[in-house]
C-alpha cells in the first residue's frame, strides 16, 4: 500500500463525476497532478472561469480520518468542560472506487467513494464509503459512513482547505467572536457562563458554582454545526453528535464528529442571506412575533403584587408603551447567599406562589382588563422539591415526577439525577424523553395559561443533560441526546401552544437550541449577559450573539434590558464586581429600542442593579426608548414576515448586506435593522459620542442621519465619522433609498421629536 496520505487505486479510470451543477473530482499523483486528493467544484455557468472550488483536500492530508479514544465532558452539569482525547489519528487512506448510480455521462444521481483507512492500532483497515447527492440546485450532501467491525473507530475527521483571507462565520450563538477563523469551537449545547474569561469574575463563578462555571470564549447555549464564510460557501452537519470546529490552521478547516456516520451538506451560495435563505430550508424557520409584542415594553418586575401594581402605574404614567410584565418570582422566590451578598432565585415548581401572587387570577386578570397590560411568566426544565424549604405550596411536582419515574438518573442508574445549582440549591431534570414525562409536564404548563391575561414565559435552560446519566428508559444519554435534548424541550412549548387558546397571541422565549430549535420556536433570547460593558460577557457580548445567531437562522432573538448576572462584594461601604450602573442600563434600553423584543431583567441580585423604575429620569427614558421601539413596529412587521418565509434575521450583521467590503465582517459594534437602518450604539461607559462606519451603498446612494434626514458629513463611500451622542440620542442612519418609506414615518416622528 502506498504510504501517500491519500492513494487512488490504478483501476479508478473515472476522474470525475457530475451531480447537477457539482463536479466531483479525482487527482492522482500520475498524469501530471501534484498531489493525490479530492475536489468538489460548483459550475455556476458554462464558462470554466465560473466554476469554483467548495471543497477541496488539503496537500499531504487525508481528507477523512479516524482516531480512537472517549471524549470528556466534566462532572459539571450544564457547563461541561471539554477534553478532547484523540488518540492514534490516522494518516492515510485509500480511494479504492469511485462509482456512480447511473451510467448517464453528465448526470448521476448518486456518487460513492469507497476505500479503507489503515491504522497500526487496527488488525485490518477500516473500509468507509461516501455516497453524494445534489438535493438541490445549489446544495450537495454526502454521508461518510465508518465501518470498524469491532466498533472501536468511531470518530470522524474532516479535513479540506480554506484560504488565507477566508473569513469563517456561525456556529450558532457566538457572543466574542464574529469571524472564527484561528478558534477551535465544539458543538455541544452549555452554559455560555459567568464571566467568559474576564476576571476576576470568572475566577468567582468557578470558586462559587463549580468548576468552568465562568465558562469560556466559545461557550454557547445555542451552537449549531454550520459555518459560512466570505467565500459564499456554508457547511454544516446533519449529525446532532458532539462535533469540534478546527479552525486554527490558516489553510484548513478540520471538523471531527464523534460518530462513525456522518452526515455533511455543502451550499454555495448569490449572497450571503441566501446562503441563510438555503440553511433555513434544512433547520426550519421561525414562527413570528404576536403582533403585541413588537408594539411595546415587556418589564422585568419581582416582588409581589403591591410592588408590581405600584410599578405598572408609574410606568404609565410615564408614558411607557407598556404591553406585558415579566415576573419570573410567579413561582416564589428563594435566596441564595454567595460571598455575603443574597442572589434572588426562584422554587422551581410550576405554579402561582401564595406568599407573592395569593390572588394569582385576579390579579393578572385585573392587568389586562383595565391596563392591557399581559403577564409572562417563568418556566425550565427541572423541578425543585419544594417541601425542602418553600412555605406554602399545593404540589410538589418533585415529587410527583419521582413517584413516576420521570426524572433523568445519575450514571448508577440508582439515583435521581442532582443537578446543583450553587448552594444549597438543587433540583432534578425531568426526562423529555419519556411521552409520559413529557404529557405529564405539558399538563403542568398548559395550567399556566388558564389565567386570563396570562399570555406565556421564559422557557429557561435545557443545556443540563449529562452525556452518561441514565434516561427512564434505561438508556445511557449520549452527546446526540444531550445537543437533541434543547430541541426536544423547545418542540414541548410548541406542542403546548397547540392545546391553550389563541396560541398565535402567545409568546414562549427560549435560551437554548440546536440545528432544528428555529423551527419550532417563535423567540429566543441570549440568555444570560454580566451587567457590564465588556465583550467576554457583557452588553457587547449581548449584541454579538444576536448578530450571530441569525447566520444560523435565530431570527427572531434579544437580550435582557440591562443583563442579568451579577457576582457583587460590598467592603466597607464600596461595591466590588457587578453590579448594573444607571448609565449601563440606559444605555441597553437604546440598544434593544432596534430589537424585536424589548424585555428588561432585574438581574440575579436585584438590590445591586438600577432598575427602570428607580427614579424618573430612568422612567422617562423607559418611555422615550419604548417609544422607538414601538414606532418601528410596521417596519418590523415586514421584517418578521421575511424572517418567517425566508429565514432572514431582524438584526444583522453588516457582513450580510456589504460582503464585498472586507471591512465589515469586522464590524461587531454597529448593525442593521433590516435592509435600511445603521445602529450605532454606545457600548462604552461615559462617552457621548460613537465612531461609525458608513459602507458604500449601491447606486451612489448615501446614508441619511434619521434626525434631519440629511446626507452624513462624509467625502464619499464608505467612511468613518464620529457621531454625537448623548443620552436619549442613538446614532442611526438610512439608506437614501428609505427616506420615504411608509413603514419608518412613525419612527422619524418619534425621533425626531424628542427633545
Amino acid at each position: 500500500m502506498s504510504g501517500a496520505a491519500i492513494a487512488v487505486a490504478a483501476d479508478v479510470s473515472v476522474r470525475t463525476r457530475h451531480l447537477g451543477l457539482f463536479a466531483i473530482r479525482l487527482h492522482a499523483a500520475a498524469g501530471g497532478e501534484d498531489r493525490p486528493g479530492l475536489s468538489v467544484i460548483y459550475k455556476a455557468g458554462d464558462d470554466p472561469s465560473s466554476h469554483v472550488a467548495v471543497l477541496d483536500s488539503v496537500k499531504g492530508v487525508p481528507f477523512l480520518r479516524t482516531a480512537l479514544g472517549e471524549d470528556d465532558f466534566g462532572k459539571g452539569y450544564g457547563t461541561f468542560q471539554i477534553v478532547d482525547h484523540d488518540f492514534y489519528l490516522s494518516t492515510r487512506q485509500t480511494i479504492d472506487s469511485f462509482t456512480a448510480s447511473s451510467a448517464q455521462p453528465t448526470l448521476d444521481p448518486t456518487v460513492t467513494i469507497a476505500g479503507v483507512i489503515p491504522s497500526e492500532q487496527s488488525p485490518a483497515p477500516i473500509p468507509y464509503s461516501i455516497t453524494f447527492t445534489s438535493p438541490s440546485p445549489h446544495q450537495l450532501r454526502f454521508v461518510v459512513n465508518l465501518n470498524d467491525p469491532e466498533k472501536r473507530f468511531t470518530k470522524v475527521f474532516l479535513t479540506f482547505s480554506s484560504s488565507l483571507d477566508e473569513r469563517i462565520f456561525g456556529l450558532g450563538e457566538q457572543f466574542t467572536h464574529f469571524d472564527l477563523k484561528g478558534k477551535k469551537v465544539p458543538i455541544m449545547s452549555r452554559e455560555d457562563g459567568v464571566g467568559r474569561g474576564k476576571q476576576p469574575t470568572t475566577f468567582f463563578a468557578n470558586t462559587v458554582f463549580g468548576k468552568d462555571a465562568g465558562g469560556d470564549d466559545v461557550s454557547a447555549y445555542k451552537p449549531v454545526p454550520h459555518i459560512t464564510t466570505n467565500r459564499l460557501r456554508s457547511v454544516f452537519l446533519e449529525n446532532s453528535d458532539y462535533s469540534l470546529f478546527d479552525l486554527t490552521a490558516r489553510d484548513r478547516i478540520t471538523i471531527k464528529v464523534a460518530s462513525p456516520r456522518v452526515v455533511v451538506n455543502v451550499l454555495k451560495g448569490k449572497s450571503p442571506l441566501h446562503l441563510i435563505e438555503q440553511y433555513t430550508e434544512f433547520s426550519g424557520r421561525m414562527k413570528g412575533l404576536p403582533s403585541w409584542v413588537v408594539e411595546g415594553v415587556i418589564l422585568g418586575i419581582q416582588g409581589g403584587e403591591s410592588k408590581v401594581a405600584g410599578v405598572v402605574e408609574r410606568a404609565l404614567a410615564a408614558g411607557v408603551p407598556l404591553t406585558g410584565v415579566w415576573l419570573q418570582d410567579w413561582c416564589g422566590k428563594r435566596e441564595q447567599q454567595i460571598l455575603g451578598r443574597i442572589l434572588k432565585r426562584l422554587w422551581w415548581n410550576w405554579e402561582n406562589d401564595d406568599v407573592l401572587y395569593p390572588n394569582w387570577p385576579e390579579f393578572v386578570g385585573g392587568l389586562f382588563r383595565k391596563h392591557k397590560v399581559r403577564t409572562l411568566s417563568y418556566v425550565n426544565t427541572f423541578v425543585a422539591d419544594v417541601s425542602t424549604g418553600k412555605p406554602t405550596y399545593r404540589r410538589n411536582l418533585y415529587k410527583e415526577a419521582l413517584d413516576q419515574n420521570f426524572l433523568v438518573r445519575d450514571a448508577t442508574g440508582q439515583n435521581p439525577l442532582r443537578i446543583n445549582s450553587g448552594p444549597n440549591f438543587q433540583a432534578g431534570l425531568v426526562d423529555l424523553f419519556n411521552p409520559a414525562a413529557q404529557d405529564w409536564l405539558k399538563k403542568a404548563l398548559v395550567d399556566i395559561f388558564s389565567v386570563e391575561g396570562v399570555s406565556g414565559y421564559m422557557a429557561d435552560f435545557g443545556e443540563f443533560l449529562p452525556p452518561g446519566a441514565v434516561l427512564t428508559s434505561g438508556k445511557v444519554a449520549t452527546t446526540a441526546d444531550h445537543n437533541l435534548y434543547t430541541e426536544v424541550w423547545t418542540k414541548l412549548q410548541e406542542d403546548v401552544l397547540k392545546t391553550v387558546k389563541s396560541p398565535d397571541d402567545k409568546l414562549i422565549f427560549h435560551r437554548s437550541g440546536f440545528t432544528k430549535s428555529p423551527g419550532l420556536a417563535s423567540a429566543f433570547w441570549t440568555g444570560d449577559q454580566l451587567v457590564d460593558w465588556d465583550e467576554y460577557d457583557g452588553i457587547k457580548a449581548g449584541l454579538l450573539g444576536v448578530l450571530s445567531s441569525g447566520l444560523s437562522g435565530f431570527s427572531l432573538n434579544h437580550t435582557d434590558v440591562g443583563g442579568y448576572s451579577g457576582l457583587a462584594l460590598e467592603y466597607f461601604g464600596r461595591k466590588f464586581g457587578n453590579f448594573r450602573t444607571k448609565e449601563l442600563l440606559l444605555r441597553w434600553m437604546e440598544l434593544n429600542a432596534f430589537g424585536v423584543v424589548f424585555r428588561s431583567h432585574e438581574g440575579s441580585a436585584p438590590d445591586n442593579n438600577a432598575q427602570p423604575y428607580d427614579d424618573e429620569e430612568s422612567l422617562k427614558h423607559l418611555a422615550f426608548c419604548g417609544k422607538i421601539f414601538q414606532s418601528l413596529a410596521d417596519y418590523k412587521t415586514g421584517l418578521i414576515s421575511e424572517a418567517v418565509r425566508l429565514g432572514y434575521p431582524v438584526v444583522r450583521h453588516l457582513y450580510l448586506h456589504f460582503h464585498h467590503d472586507p471591512e465589515a465582517a469586522k464590524l461587531n459594534r454597529q448593525f442593521l435593522l433590516g435592509p435600511h437602518l445603521l445602529v450605532a450604539p454606545v457600548l462604552d461607559p461615559s462617552t457621548d459620542k460613537v465612531r461609525v462606519y458608513l459602507p458604500a451603498l449601491p447606486e451612489g446612494r448615501r446614508w441619511l442621519s434619521v434626525y434631519d434626514l440629511k446626507p452624513a458629513d462624509v467625502p464619499s463611500y464608505p467612511s468613518r465619522v464620529t457621531s454625537a451622542a448623548p443620552l436619549g440620542r442613538p446614532v442611526v442612519f438610512v439608506d437614501e433609498a428609505a427616506r420615504d418609506l411608509e413603514s419608518l414615518k412613525k419612527f422619524f416622528s418619534v425621533i425626531q421629536s424628542h427633545k
